[in-house]
């Protein structure tokens, strides 16, 4: 499997765990979805808005573009429906990106850091990164849904595959 096939289906992994994860957490209220469940960024709400935080950085960063953002967790939408809405269409952009991977892909990648920092790091681990960010964060939010009484049903990336039919 080429870069560009391989990070794509990452990015649609992606995108199909945050749906799954959000038709999982449906039940919940919004009290409990705005609450501060002891994650890392506090509530659902604003640990899902970090993964959007996240990719738009890495977006922009594989695009040349310094981040504006003032760090990462400023909140993208504070209703539920407009986070999840901007997610989605997140997940589609970071999907057209991966599409849009240069061939050969560059060795490396520069950037600033949210501090200003220069770095130079190789870019097919930040990629991996990426998504591993992603996967890690609703790791969080399913052990709290869990704590909350609401099952999610399972992410790990072969359901993906089966749903998928690749």
């Amino acid at each position: 499997m080429d870069h560009r096939a391989h990070f794509t289906l990452l990015a649609d992994y992606g995108l199909w765990a945050d749906r799954r994860l959000v038709d999982g957490l449906a039940g919940l209220s919004d009290a409990d979805w705005h609450a501060d469940q002891g994650l890392f960024f506090k509530s659902i709400h604003l640990t899902l808005n970090h993964i959007l935080v996240v990719e738009q950085l890495w977006l922009g960063r594989l695009k040349g573009e310094r981040w504006t953002g003032k760090s990462l967790n400023d909140e993208q939408d504070p209703s539920r429906a407009g986070l999840v809405a901007k997610l989605y269409a997140q997940g589609a952009l970071t999907r057209g990106a991966m599409q849009a991977l240069p061939d050969p892909l560059p060795p490396r990648i520069e950037y600033l850091t949210t501090e200003g920092k220069p770095m130079d790091v190789p870019l097919a681990p930040v990629l991996a990164h990426l998504f591993n960010h992603g996967t890690h964060h609703r790791g969080q939010i399913t052990a709290a849904a869990e704590r909350l009484g609401v099952t999610v049903q399972e992410l790990d990336i072969p359901y993906f595959l089966a749903d998928t039919k690749l």
